[in-house]
């Protein structure tokens, strides 16, 4: 019994160093060496490309904040010129008002109807032109 036993194990070294010298794969299953290296070159080429394209993405994204940053820039300059530009107009305004008070309350109605008749500054200043080169007669009532 102890001679089968010892026989079994001999056998089994034995199978184990001629399997491991002859060059047999211990997994049965294991993918060829360069199928593996082609997969890895695969994986590792994708990479470089997802690579590539994160990289320009991400330069793209840089330019459109810059332009981004300048055109609120922009537009905070544009809003500040349209309310310097309300400031004046309000000012114009008050000076306007002030000038057909004036003139009414000083008895000039000829102008004030020429301003409020006016439809826009350049009728307004073609309207006083003409008033001021050749004065229309005022009519002349007649007693009834």
């Amino acid at each position: 019994m102890k001679f089968k036993r010892t026989t079994v194990i001999a056998t089994a070294c034995l199978l184990s160093a001629t399997l491991s010298v002859s060059g047999v794969p211990a997994v049965a299953f294991a993918e060829p060496t360069d199928v593996l290296q082609q997969r890895v070159n695969d994986a590792y080429a994708t990479l470089q490309t997802y690579t590539m394209e994160l990289e320009l993405a991400s330069s793209q994204l840089a330019t459109v904040k810059d332009d981004l940053a300048t055109v609120q820039g922009q537009i905070e300059q544009t809003r500040a010129d349209i309310e310097k530009k309300q400031a004046e107009v309000a000012e114009g305004q008050e000076v306007i008002a002030q000038r057909v008070s004036s003139t009414h309350k000083q008895g000039g109605a000829n102008l004030l109807s020429i301003v409020l008749g006016s439809t826009d500054f350049a009728d307004l200043f073609s309207a006083r032109s003409m008033r001021t080169r050749s004065p229309m007669p005022t009519p002349k009532l007649s007693p009834r």
